[in-house]
């Protein structure tokens, strides 16, 4: 099954490193933190989960380039049931994009709008599958003092404690399992590939003079 919507959905033929495992441990209803390196397909690991489950997926991103990106990915892909809001909007596509919420199936918001207690109430009732927390390992650099709005993400995964919570981030601390833990008092099944890319490699050169440089 995960198989065939990766080929007829996505058009892949084959999981990349960590993707399936993520998928899988999703699928079987564990809060999972998967960390894989940038550029591996991340955004997968919770879109074939949503269109499995058939229910809504809420994603919190701190980055507006970001949930654009995904959000335009989607649409190329024909998903037409997605929905955005942070900050980089003007005041007429918010109004516009909250009255999609209740129809979305990808609803992408910023941790600040959804923590102001007039904008929560807009998706408290809705009933999401899923609770994505992308670029996780900011719950922890930037939760208490850059962003303190982060530090109450914990607030949102136990209003919606029916909801499986997927963290994803390229950068694993030492600390980030124990931060999320803490924060979201809920514990994580730790999926992780290797962040070596064999296609990169470095050299350290001594050179005499700065003619060898040049050659």
């Amino acid at each position: 099954m995960l198989h065939d919507i990766l080929r007829n959905k996505f058009g892949f033929e084959s999981f990349k490193p960590g993707q399936q495992e993520i998928i899988e441990s999703i699928m079987s209803q564990q809060h999972t933190l998967g960390i894989l390196p940038t550029g591996s397909g991340k955004s997968l690991c919770y879109q074939i989960p949503t269109y499995l489950s058939g229910k809504p997926t809420l994603i919190i991103s701190p980055l507006i380039s970001l949930m654009d990106d995904q959000v335009m990915q989607l649409k190329i892909n024909g998903e037409k049931r997605v929905t955005c809001i942070h900050s980089g909007m003007d005041e007429i596509e918010k109004k516009h994009n909250i009255k999609c919420l209740r129809h979305s199936r990808f609803i992408f918001l910023s941790p600040e709008f959804l923590l102001q207690p007039s904008n929560f109430k807009l998706i408290s009732m809705i009933d999401f599958g899923m609770i994505v927390l992308d670029e996780a390992h900011c719950l922890s650099e930037w939760g208490y003092d850059f962003r303190p709005h982060y530090a109450l993400i914990g607030k949102v995964t136990k209003h919606f404690k029916e909801a499986v919570v997927l963290a994803l981030t390229a950068t694993a601390p030492p600390h980030l399992q124990d931060d999320l833990t803490e924060m979201l008092a809920i514990q994580f099944n730790v999926i992780k590939t290797t962040m070596n890319r064999p296609n990169i490699s470095f050299k350290h050169l001594n050179f005499h003079d700065d003619e060898d440089k040049i050659e």
